[in-house]
């Protein structure tokens, strides 16, 4: 899947974006992510970038949360090739 972009213009659109980098801790999103996308309310969104993780993260986001994704309360992206800082 490509990253999702449900930016909504004019009157839907969210107030606050709560955005969430991560990279191989599928393990913390299971304990944290359906509580988040549960507790943010119609006027708020959560962005989660996938920086490049190996543990399944994509797969296990988009197979649980893709109700969530096509209303527009979880915008996923995935960085396929991510830039390594030194």
């Amino acid at each position: 899947h490509e990253g999702s972009d449900h930016a909504r213009d004019g009157p839907g659109r969210p107030v606050i974006s709560f955005c969430v980098t991560c990279r191989n801790r599928l393990w913390q999103l299971k304990q944290t992510l359906a509580h988040n996308v549960a507790s943010v309310g119609a006027e708020h969104e959560i962005s989660l970038v996938d920086y490049g993780s190996t543990d399944g993260m994509a797969e296990w986001v988009w197979s649980n949360f893709a109700d969530a994704i096509a209303a527009g309360r979880l915008r996923f992206f995935e960085v396929t090739n991510p830039v390594k800082w030194s």
